[in-house]
């Protein structure tokens, strides 16, 4: 059960971790975007 639990912990995070990439991602590809029509 505890190892269960450490796996869901663990899933948990790099979903977060993912999430925050991704949003990342998206920051830099408008800071592209908006210095490429400067």
């Amino acid at each position: 059960m505890e190892d269960w639990w450490r796996m869901h912990r663990r899933a948990v995070i790099c979903e977060d971790f993912l999430i925050d990439a991704k949003k990342l991602n998206l920051i830099e590809n408008a800071g592209k975007t908006i210095l490429r029509k400067w």
